[in-house]
């Protein structure tokens, strides 16, 4: 019987409990349990200073134990646990009757019983009387009867025994079963098996009272800052920024903490104490935060103790991560059934790559889509066997959408990605700022068609987080057309526009089809692009609205594709959250309009095409990162490349991006030079890892380090890279923007060691 308690008062019940024994248990626990004497009434008591009371049961005989506990003025709390700390039984007096009892069949030898005030209860002052009883277990002893005197079998006699006996034994066993030798037959449990048990929905996370708490432990032996994370089923967190949590979770020493202090056998330590735990998946994320000498991959154990019974131990490794905006990350997670018992899961690294794959095919993925409509909301659980769902929608060329992926109940993390019907992800969001949620706020739909969305968790089927969630599909913010005349500036054959919220200095940039580019550094080029205004430049706030506008005049409408950029350079002080309107037009007529929030140095990047006929086609526009966000890479063939041997290739409108691969060895020195040969490409390389972890990039290489006849400094070189790993690197060629990028033209690659 388990306490129930209303959600609203679970969470200050359970930190009463938690303060209470962190705060008693080590006295309560140095003191001498009390001896129960079998059949013998024993009286003791709880008082404010004395929430538990322990005592010894000495069972001398295997048999069937009866615990009954009576009391007229408390409400209390019963554990029985073996002498390795395991929970064998638990009772609470949740309906105050006065008594609570525990029947156990159990071996012969010790056992301990922990006695506390029932949670959430008033009554936890007062007396009351324990005792307990064995019933020894009865063999059952036969008699061996004497043998007979038998005359000598002959062989025949013995030939038709033997026959007349295996008929009989055969027809008895060939007999149905009774309903009751079923009944006798245990079925399998997770126990019996290699695989645990698992429910084919979610269950929200209830309590279980462990007598022992939970321990997590992350040691390692290298000298670099581990960061151990730990979130529980009902979301909270313990790291070295969050020592504490409402259900008597704590974190210890923060062990190499900014390589500040390095410990000689560091470890990092998340416990709860002992009382009323969730029941539900706990995740376990261990970060590999920066090395403190020698940047070197780190081995590492976790090791697991749940009511005092120790999990399998975790072993695993981490390369450094090559930036401070990306991570490297380990994720392993543990079950906590209602009964007490814990399963763990091992886990595996999980690089910031890993965000662009999908979590299943693409022809599984659209079979199994749910349709959603437009204004709906429809309802999901994510939980560890069902780690996304997929939804589909239908939408027109040029529709903008906003997507919302929010978790209702757990500690789900969620992770959203976009996918039209090529298989194509459009846009990937993890966390949307100050929450763990997913959002993907007014995106532009280039193409009619149908259009589906992942509703996914961080770590997909690593991941240890689990619930409910509410996935909406709304309109974007709709058109508004402009009267660029109404502001005092000139209409042009290509008009933008940018207008924004703030006191911000944001940078509006587009470059032509030539791979000139109109900015505020260069506020007239070539082929007739001028930018006219340029809102809070150098943080000089402008007079009402902040407004970029940039415009070819009339008559100077060339073919190509055209990439805008803007960039969010200075806050300026103003701490107001930036709202910017993109809006391009052609010929006065509005082509495209975006409505984006961007954070502070994050570049939103659009493109369009003007064809030769004059007519204009917008293109994917979207946040761009230095890393694969939104690259599913893994389904290419890389092709394979060797050392001093340059290959070619071309980035085309239909060609965001190549893949390469080459073996390469711990402690090898390389370098990668990606250069642009025609046209107006502007490179970009990236270097994955063979633990999956992208390690290196470059888009605009150090000039003094070019040696192209071009003279170009929008070359990219990953220059002088010692390997850190052994095996299959993956070099992703590439330009600038990526999937969102307008540059174009042939390029060559070469890989030096």
């Amino acid at each position: 019987m388990f306490l129930k308690i209303s959600s609203a008062r679970r969470f200050h019940l359970v930190l009463l409990l938690g303060v209470c024994l962190m705060l008693s248990l080590v006295a309560v626990q140095a003191q001498d349990a009390v001896s129960l004497v079998a059949d013998e009434p024993t009286s003791s008591s709880l008082d404010e200073t004395t929430v538990a009371r322990f005592f010894r049961l000495n069972v001398p005989v295997e048999g069937d134990v009866q615990i009954d506990l009576t009391s007229d003025e408390l409400a209390v709390a019963v554990v029985l646990t073996g002498d390795d700390g395991a929970t064998i039984a638990q009772v609470v007096d949740s309906d105050v009757t006065g008594s609570v009892s525990i029947s156990e069949s159990l071996e012969a030898g010790t056992y301990t019983l922990v006695v506390f005030a029932a949670p959430g209860s008033d009554l936890s002052v007062g007396s009351f009387e324990v005792v307990y009883s064995v019933s020894a277990v009865e063999i059952e002893a036969s008699a061996t009867p004497a043998p007979e005197e038998t005359e000598e079998a002959t062989p025949e006699a013995t030939s038709e025994a033997t026959i007349a006996a295996t008929e009989e034994v055969t027809e008895e066993a060939t007999e149905e079963p009774t309903e009751e030798s079923a009944d006798a037959t245990p079925e399998a449990t997770a126990e019996d098996t290699d695989e645990p048990a698992s429910d084919s929905t979610w269950t929200e996370p209830t309590q279980v009272l462990l007598a022992n708490g939970i321990e997590v432990t992350l040691s390692w032996d290298a000298v670099v800052d581990l960061g151990l994370e730990v979130r529980d089923p009902v979301g909270n967190t313990l790291y070295w920024d969050s020592r504490t949590s409402p259900i008597g979770g704590s974190f210890g020493f923060d062990a190499n903490g900014l390589c500040e202090v390095i410990s000689e056998n560091p470890s990092e330590t998340a416990s709860w104490v002992p009382g009323f735990l969730p029941t539900g998946s706990y995740e376990i994320l261990v970060f590999y935060r920066q090395a403190c000498e020698e940047s070197a991959p780190a081995a590492f154990t976790i090791n697991v103790s749940v009511d005092g019974v120790a999990l399998p131990t975790v072993e695993g490794a981490l390369p450094p991560p090559p930036s401070e905006d990306i991570d490297s990350v380990y994720i392993a997670s543990f079950n906590v059934s209602a009964d007490g018992t814990a399963q763990l899961y091992d886990g595996d690294t999980y690089p910031d790559t890993s965000l662009n794959f999908l979590p299943a095919s693409v022809e599984s993925l659209i079979a199994d889509a749910t349709p959603i409509t437009l204004g709906e909301t429809l309802n999901g659980a994510l939980y560890r066997e069902q780690p996304y769902l997929s939804y589909s929608f239908d939408a027109q060329a040029n529709d903008v959408v906003s997507i919302d992926l929010s978790a209702v109940s757990g500690n789900l993390d969620t992770l959203l990605q976009l996918m039209n019907a090529n298989g194509s992800i459009l846009q990937v969001i993890d966390d949307s700022p100050g929450t763990t949620n997913s959002q993907i706020s007014n995106v532009r739909l280039v193409d009619g068609g149908t259009y589906y969305i992942i509703a996914t968790r961080y770590g997909k089927e690593l991941g240890g987080t689990e619930g409910e969630f509410a996935l909406s599909l709304t309109e974007g913010v709709a058109f508004t057309p402009t009267d660029i005349t109404e502001l005092g500036f000139p209409v042009g054959a290509i008009s933008v526009l940018l207008t924004w919220n703030t006191n911000a200095d944001l940078q509006l940039l587009v470059r032509d089809p030539v791979g000139d580019s109109v900015f505020d550094d260069t506020p007239q080029i070539t082929s007739g692009g001028q930018l006219v205004d340029d809102g809070n430049v150098n943080c000089t706030v402008s007079d009402g609205s902040p407004t970029s506008y940039i415009y070819w005049p009339e008559g100077l409408l060339r073919s190509g594709i055209y990439e805008v950029d803007v960039w969010y350079q200075n806050s300026c002080n103003d701490a107001t959250a930036v709202e910017f309107t993109l809006t391009v037009l052609v010929n006065g007529v509005p082509l495209i309009q975006e409505v984006q929030n961007p954070l502070p140095d994050q570049h939103f990047l659009v493109t369009f095409t003007i064809g030769p006929d004059g007519q204009p086609t917008s293109g994917l526009g979207g946040f761009i990162t230095n890393d694969t966000t939104g690259l599913d890479y893994t389904n290419d063939t890389p092709v394979s490349v060797s050392l001093n041997s340059p290959v070619t290739g071309t980035i085309s409108p239909t060609n965001a991006y190549d893949v390469y691969a080459f073996d390469g060895t711990a402690g090898q020195t390389i370098s990668i030079a990606m250069n642009a040969v025609s046209q107006t490409l502007d490179t970009k390389l990236l270097l994955i890892a063979p633990s999956g972890i992208q390690v290196a990039e470059n888009d605009d290489a150090d000039p003094l380090l070019v040696t192209t006849n071009t003279g170009r400094t929008t070359n990219s070189l990953i220059a002088s890279y010692t390997l850190q790993e052994t095996g299959q690197y993956i070099i992703i060629a590439t330009r600038y923007g990526i999937q969102f990028g307008g540059t174009i033209g042939a390029y060559s690659l070469t890989v030096q060691g």
